[in-house]
């Protein structure tokens, strides 16, 4: 399945390919932006499936040579590792996520929501496209609160993250991830000299 052939259509709704897809299997063989041809798993339990089988890798280093590498600034994190790096890296930020936590910081995404929606209605024809002004930045907002990125880098962040996303251009995407990936190790070390509660 040429996934580029679908053009910006599918860039921006995947959702009816993803359904028809289902629909015929739970592995594809697909061409993806870059060219390069990949195996695409549709479907919760066959991804969950194979994402624990061992036969397969998530590192880099196994991917095919023709498969675009992402800068290499990103490095190795917890979605490109195998065991036993991945075990030790999801050590290290699952307890953020316990049910605890999360109640925890329920009011702040409480607040987070409410300051989107007071910002759509507050617009001058008081109409809004809901992915652009809530479903995207809600979960960016709540991101860069766990990682305590501050308000002023909010902004770019988010542009970043909707390159990585939906940018059609292999390049712009590669150097928004190099950028990601190049903010986070700074604002890391300022962590490291000043820790907070982030």
């Amino acid at each position: 399945i040429d996934l580029v052939a679908m053009g910006e259509d599918f860039v921006r709704d995947p959702y009816p390919v993803y359904a028809a897809l289902r629909e015929r299997g739970p592995v594809h063989k697909v061409r993806i932006p870059e060219g390069t041809e990949a195996w695409l798993v549709v479907g919760y339990e066959a991804g969950r499936a194979a994402l624990v089988d061992p036969r397969l890798s998530k590192q880099w280093k196994n991917a095919s040579p023709t498969f675009p590498i992402p800068s290499p600034s990103a490095g190795p994190h917890m979605l490109n590792s195998d065991p036993p790096d991945h075990e030790r890296l999801r050590k290290l930020v699952v307890r953020e996520f316990t049910p605890r936590r999360i109640e925890q910081f329920a009011p702040r995404v409480r607040q987070i929501t409410d300051e989107l929606i007071d910002a759509m209605v507050a617009l001058p024809d008081g109409r809004a496209e809901l992915v652009e002004a809530l479903s995207f930045p809600l979960p960016i907002s709540v991101i860069c609160e766990l990682l305590g990125v501050p308000m002023l880098d909010r902004a770019a962040f988010r542009a970043w993250t909707g390159t990585i996303l939906t940018d059609p251009d292999p390049g712009a995407r590669l150097a928004a991830t190099g950028e990601v990936a190049t903010y986070l190790a700074e604002l890391l070390e300022r962590k490291r000299l000043a820790p907070g509660q982030d």
